[in-house]
């Protein structure tokens, strides 16, 4: 009975070694770099182009000069406008000069002085330099005082601000009747309801500009 057991026992040992084996055998592949055999576990068992080398080091060495990159061009060949040479340039970017040289010899390039497409005539305008303008403040401040006339502040920071902006209605920039003291808090309120009623070039929309002309107007100021 106990030797029938034991190769009842041995024959199964036997099997399980020759399956085992079996399954080794069929994961055994050769390294396509270094030529050595291992066995391919886990994922490599599925994925056939990373899992037929033996390491990622074989793997980087075989993938070394196989890789090539498309390299798409969305530019353009361009020809500089004064030397003629070859100028490679996007079209959301276009170029009309190879170097900084070529750009300052060129007659026609606006450089600076009345030449510049920013020129203005000349006028050099520093608000904090202006005499009138300091002068305006002075008296804005001698008739409300440290007195904020929104929220009735006395202490802190006080500023002195255009009713009607001083951008939007320059013929009431020394106008006595359009200032008026606020405190720090106050005025920023006031500057960022502007700044909300503004468009992209930074001017007053219609709508607001004229909706405040018409509270300036019954206020009885003008």
């Amino acid at each position: 009975m106990s030797s029938t057991k034991e190769c009842w026992t041995r024959n199964l040992q036997i099997g399980w070694n020759l399956a085992k084996e079996s399954r080794k055998q069929a994961n055994y592949m050769k390294c396509v770099f270094c030529g050595k055999l291992f066995t391919r576990r886990g994922k490599r068992k599925l994925n056939g182009k990373f899992g037929s080398c033996c390491s990622v080091v074989c793997k980087n060495l075989n993938l070394r000069g196989k890789i090539v990159r498309k390299v798409v061009k969305r530019g353009q060949q361009l020809v500089c406008k004064i030397c003629g040479s070859g100028i490679y340039a996007y079209p959301s970017h276009p170029r009309k000069y190879c170097s900084i040289k070529c750009r300052t010899n060129d007659d026609t390039f606006p450089k600076y002085g009345e030449s510049h497409y920013k020129w203005k005539g000349g006028i050099k305008y520093h608000r904090g330099r202006d005499r009138s303008l300091r002068k305006w403040m002075r008296a804005i401040i001698k008739r409300d005082g440290r007195n904020c006339l929104i929220c009735k502040k006395t202490q802190g920071e006080m500023c002195i601000d255009h009713i009607l902006p001083w951008a939007d209605f320059p013929t009431l920039r020394y106008n006595l009747i359009n200032g008026q003291t606020l405190c720090k808090s106050c005025h920023a309120k006031k500057t960022k309801r502007e700044n909300k009623n503004r468009d992209r070039k930074g001017r007053l929309k219609n709508g607001y500009k004229k909706r405040i002309w018409n509270r300036y107007q019954k206020s009885g100021m003008v």
